[in-house]
């Protein structure tokens, strides 16, 4: 009876060590899968082999095995889905381009915002790293019906601007030097009304007016291309004796000279600029050729005067002023020549003579209350105030 047994047993372990080495196999692959289980040591799995073989008789083996493998898939979906928390998918590139272009569409135009790397938006966090993650971001934000960013400058399509010129586009040509358009200021320049546009009546009507510089510029093109060249040049020898240019002003008056040699208002005019430059003896020679050539000219004869007086010929300054202006006009005039010399008592006398053709003369009684106190005659003085008073009563009663 014992034979037997012995038999069952053989086959017992045989089986057992079947099952064990079917439960190796099985507990290699799951350790395999999961990586989770170290392989046990050989010596071990032979000691632990019946035990197993007589759980997998009572039906405990595949149970645990079920466990086992049930366990490690739960662990490896929870290490898949911890993987994919931690990284972000990355989406597909067609994907991505037809989700941004679709929330572009559905977007109104907004201005280009660079995202702030402070920002608390993990769209934000990632625009200057990842551009498809931002516009799946973008994508994700208009369908749950939020405002989307804008794509940052680097990766935004470029569009021309309205103020950055078109470097393709045809550009205006240059404007010539004749087409350029001067908008400096230009200076003053008076026009005579009712008068003819011409040079040389504009050049003497301004200078009639006192616009001495601007008939200078007239008057310089009548004397190189008017028909009346003397009066031109004559004209401009004036405008600069009027500047205090007396040097010029005789260059001008010497080339009508050369024209009309014979002309006594330019004689007259070269004479009074010798004058005015203190040269008296040459302006007494050209002025005694303009008296000479016109008589009744009256510029003449009070030049002629004025160059006297300052050649101390004060009997012949009184003649040329009596032939240019009369009794009065001689004696005033000489008299105020005479106390520019500082002959005072002689200045009195014509003063007085000059008292006795007007008495109530203001300006004479003026100078004469002047000369009366420089000389010390003090009741003189007195009188003609009193007289001047007088005057001033009756001016102011009349009025």
């Amino acid at each position: 009876m014992r034979a037997p047994r012995s038999v069952e047993l053989t086959e017992t372990r045989v089986e057992s060590a079947s099952e064990a080495a079917t439960a190796t196999q099985t507990q290699a692959a799951t350790t395999g899968a999961t990586g989770a289980k170290k392989r046990p040591n050989l010596f071990v799995r032979i000691i632990t082999a019946p035990f197993r073989g007589l759980a997998k008789l009572f039906g405990g083996g595949d149970k645990d095995d079920k466990t086992a493998r049930d366990k490690a898939k739960q662990k490896k979906d929870t290490q898949t889905t911890a993987a994919n928390q931690t990284t972000p998918a990355q989406p597909d590139a067609t994907t991505t381009t037809a989700a941004a272009t679709a929330a572009a569409a559905r977007t109104e135009p907004t201005p280009v915002v660079v995202a702030a790397a402070t920002s608390a938006s993990p769209v934000a966090a990632v625009a200057t790293s990842q551009p498809e993650v931002l516009a799946e971001a973008a994508a994700r934000s208009v369908r749950a019906g939020e405002k989307a960013l804008s794509v940052p400058p680097t990766f935004a399509a470029t569009t021309p601007s309205a103020t950055t010129p078109d470097a393709t586009a045809p550009q205006p040509p240059a404007p010539s030097a004749e087409e350029t358009v001067d908008y400096a200021p230009r200076p003053f320049k008076p026009y005579i009304e009712g008068v003819p546009g011409d040079p040389l009546s504009q050049g003497r009507a301004l200078l009639a007016n006192g616009y001495n510089n601007e008939a200078i510029s007239e008057l310089s093109v009548a004397a190189v291309t008017g028909p009346d060249l003397v009066e031109a040049n004559n004209l401009l020898g004036l405008a600069y004796d009027r500047r205090g240019q007396h040097k010029q002003a005789r260059e001008f008056y010497e080339r009508a000279l050369s024209v009309a040699p014979r002309n006594a208002q330019v004689l007259n005019n070269l004479g009074h600029s010798l004058y005015l430059d203190d040269r008296y003896t040459d302006a007494l020679s050209h002025l005694k050729d303009a008296a000479r050539l016109d008589p009744a000219d009256t510029r003449v004869a009070n030049n002629l005067a004025l160059v006297y007086g300052r050649l101390n010929k004060f009997d012949d300054a009184f003649k040329q002023f009596k032939r240019a202006g009369g009794d009065f006009y001689a004696h005033t005039s000489t008299a105020a020549l005479l106390a520019t010399a500082r002959r005072d008592r002689d200045a009195i006398k014509h003063y007085e003579a000059a008292r006795k053709l007007i008495p109530a003369a203001p300006d004479v009684l003026r100078q004469l209350i002047t000369l009366y106190v420089r000389t010390g005659q003090r009741d003189k003085a007195e009188a003609a105030q009193r007289a001047l008073d007088k005057t001033a009563d009756k001016a102011s009663g009349v009025s």
